[in-house]
């Protein structure tokens, strides 16, 4: 400041020296004294420095006689624009030099702080030492953030480089170490979330903060909620900041989680994942695995110690397991699974002490050791839900999922178990997708099923619709030989084993076959002769595919000798078509217009609802075997009509009303826990179609399959005609005929039937 005081003086002292004779020098010399460009220089000066010295110089020079004042002022204003260029660009020289200075002497005191913050992460042991982190936004701010044990803060320099300002953002230290991407289903989005090493003032070691959402990050209220009060950010309006300094000064690693087993994409090429590890083309892959929660962690291949010609032994000892109308479509089951999305349910029922979760628990075994008879993944009983259930379903990709313990206990539950079970099977059969609504109120569905299903209970599950979508087998005694040895091998892992080396033969083809299986299904199923209805090839087909795909692997390893392999194909067709014949009986079985009379029949014997017959007068009566047609005969004033009419009875024809008729055996199904799912059309359809209509208005102007009659006073119905053998009450032989009970109709058309 000082030698700039001294240059002022020493400019004020020149220009008062020069400019006090100017006048006198330029009226001796002449003008051109005035327009040296020192001169010039000086006076510009001088009007900006001493205002009022200028004036009188000017005033001086305007008296002399013919100068050129004008002229003079004009180079006068050009010489003190340069004067204030000079100045401007010494201003801006020194201003470089200080800033110059300010940046060295920053760049100094960070070069060691950061020499101090090496020195400190080198020193510190484990993850301590990713919090002790610096880092510098690449712009002209040159802002820096500084991360130590219990502390983040943020450095801002000044305007001109000096006065380097420090602020705490957070009275605590985070460093991300993991970014991961989760995948529940190998269709979805990936959902992204952080997993955080944070430190407090005084800690010595991290604490884990794993698993925010991405979204919940960028917000920056998780210090609170994941942390607690401890968590202090100084200054709200810093939120952003700290969130910035904590990915500036972070160098996460990239993790793929994927929250599911089965097929999936890495590199180009097809792997299976499963808890243990991932399997290719070539065998096993480092690195990679499926980290599904429970109970789809069990779902484990690796098999340490265990040889592939153990493994094959295993599997070739499932497969001759008698009897093989049970283990064969388990095990065709078990090797369709890894072939892609499966439609497959298998229900295995069989009494108490059969041993039918023993089977299905190796079934099972085959994807995992530690999945076995006692440990079955999922259950149909215990309060489970449908939601539960699809969860696991969908998590399970390519492999069998056992849901074990199907009871029906003939007491209320029963209705929410069949439902369960009739809801899974059939979205699983669908290849439905579940629509939720999440928290926000937004839509969202659940993944499809992608599993094969393996199910087990006491009795085979109920209903038309839910038997003709799933293969039910029944075990009637126990299984032979005795398995104790082959559970243990299976718990050793040799099922597994074996089911590793198949899914590495099936690794090279699988992404190309896999949207072409519905038609590998229904070519399977015909060329095994199992039937050729889709259906038929959903189920079936998928059993013929698995057992080729099994068959074609053995011969493949040439383990096996081809006469053992052309008897266990042969052993194999035979057990599909004698389960494929039974399914059909079963379901047809279950067709709601079979179980139509029986049902009504019983009604009528509990007295839930009466049958009315009409005598030759035209009015109605009780039959002549009341008991079978509803009506009690206990008491002294003669039959008394029980429940509601149902219809009435004309000579060896029994004329029903459907929607009254429906309403009684519904209540009546729905009482025994297997309720009928048919409304009046479908069930007169099904009538028809199973030949149990005894006549039609089929072939009249207004075809129908009911018949048309008149009930009372001018009431028409449309009824169903049925033989009265069909209640079980016609003639018992032909030499002894019943006597008849009423009179023939006089016309099919317009019947009169009063009450």
């Amino acid at each position: 400041m000082q030698n700039d005081l001294d240059g002022i003086e020493e400019t004020s002292r020149l220009t008062v020296g020069a400019l006090a004779d100017l006048h006198a020098r330029v009226a001796n010399e002449g003008e051109h004294v005035a327009f040296d460009p020192e001169i010039l220089e000086l006076a510009a000066t001088q009007r900006t420095d001493d205002p009022s010295a200028a004036i009188a110089l000017r005033a001086a020079l305007k008296a002399l006689k013919g100068f050129p004042l004008t002229r003079w002022e004009k180079a006068l204003d050009a010489s003190e624009r340069t004067v204030k260029r000079a100045a401007k660009e010494r201003a801006r020289r020194e201003e470089k030099e200080r800033a110059r200075a300010a940046s060295d002497a920053l760049d100094k005191a960070r070069a060691e702080a950061s020499a101090a913050t090496a020195r400190a992460r080198a020193t510190a042991a484990g993850e301590v030492a990713l919090h002790h982190a610096e880092h510098t936004y690449d712009d002209d701010s040159q802002t820096r953030v500084v991360v130590e044990p219990g502390r983040t803060s943020i450095e801002r320099p000044g305007k001109r480089g000096e006065d380097v300002k420090t602020h705490t953002l957070a009275g605590f230290s985070a460093v991300i170490d993991r970014d991961v991407f989760e995948l529940d289903h190998p269709s979805d989005t990936p959902r992204r979330s952080f997993d955080l090493s944070v430190m407090f003032p005084g800690d010595t070691a991290v604490r884990r903060v794993d698993g925010i959402p991405a979204d919940e990050f960028r917000g920056m209220l998780w210090p609170e909620s994941r942390l607690g009060a401890r968590a202090v950010v100084n200054d709200t309006g810093r939120r952003d900041d700290l969130r910035v300094a904590i990915q500036s000064v972070s160098a996460p690693v990239e993790v793929r989680r994927h929250r599911f087993t089965g097929w999936t994409t890495h590199n180009g090429a097809s792997v299976y994942l499963h808890t243990g590890g991932a399997i290719g083309a070539g065998g096993a892959i480092e690195g990679l695995r499926s980290e599904a929660p429970a109970p789809v962690d069990r779902f484990d291949l690796s098999a340490p110690g265990v040889t592939a010609a153990r493994g094959i032994a295993a599997v070739l000892d499932f497969l001759a397991v008698k009897p093989a109308t049970v283990v064969v479509p388990l095990a065709a089951a078990a090797f369709r699974a890894p072939m892609g999305p499966s439609r497959l349910t298998v229900h295995v029922s069989g009494r108490q002490g059969t041993g039918k979760s023993v089977l299905a628990g190796l079934t099972q075994q085959h994807f995992g050791r530690a999945i076995g008879p006692e440990s079955l993944p999922a259950s149909w009983a215990d309060g489970s839900t449908s939601n539960g259930i699809s969860r696991v379903l969908s998590r399970v990709g390519d492999a069998v999922t056992v849901v074990d313990d199907l009871r029906f206990s003939g007491g209320p539950e029963d209705a929410r178990v069949g439902a369960l079970f009739d809801k899974s099977t059939r979205a699983h059969f669908n290849r439905a997708s579940p629509l939720k609504l999440t928290r926000d109120r937004t839509e969202r569905h659940e993944p499809a099923s992608r599993c094969t299903i393996v199910s087990t209970g006491e009795q085979p599950p109920r209903g038309h619709s839910t038997r003709s979508r799933i293969v039910c087998v029944e075990l009637k005694e126990r299984p032979s030989p005795d398995l104790g040895g082959l559970m243990q091998r299976a718990s050793e892992g040799e099922l597994a084993a074996g089911m590793a080396q198949y899914i590495a033969h099936l690794a090279p083809t699988v992404a190309e076959n896999v949207p072409r299986l519905d038609a590998m299904e229904r070519e399977a199923c015909a060329r095994w002769g199992l039937g050729v209805t889709d259906r038929a090839a959903g189920l079936f087909g998928a059993l013929a595919l698995g057992a080729e795909g099994l068959l074609r692997w053995l011969r493949q390893t040439g383990a096996v000798a081809p006469r053992v392999l052309d008897a266990h194909e042969a052993r194999m067709r035979a057990a599909l078509l004698a389960v494929a014949m039974e399914h059909g009986e079963g379901v047809e079985a279950e067709n709601p217009a079979r179980r139509f009379i029986p049902l009504l029949t019983e009604a009528l014997l509990a007295g839930d609802a009466h049958v009315k017959e009409i005598r030759p007068d035209g009015k109605s009566a009780a039959p002549t075997d009341p008991d079978v047609w509803g009506w009690r005969t206990d008491g002294s004033d003669g039959p008394r009509q029980q429940g509601r009419t149902v219809g009435w009875l004309k000579g060896e024809e029994v004329f029903i009303d459907p929607g009254v008729a429906l309403d009684v055996v519904r209540a009546r199904a729905a009482r025994a826990g297997a309720p009928v799912p048919a409304d009046v059309k479908a069930l007169v359809r099904d009538l028809h179609a199973a030949g149990l209509l005894k006549r039609t208005d089929a072939d009249k102007a207004r075809p129908r399959l009911t018949v048309r009659a008149r009930i009372g006073a001018g009431i028409t119905r449309d009824l169903l005609v049925f033989s009265v053998d069909a209640f079980g009450a016609g003639p018992e032989d032909d030499a002894s005929p019943t006597a008849p009970r009423v009179a023939t109709l006089a016309s099919d058309d317009g019947a009169d039937f009063p009450e």
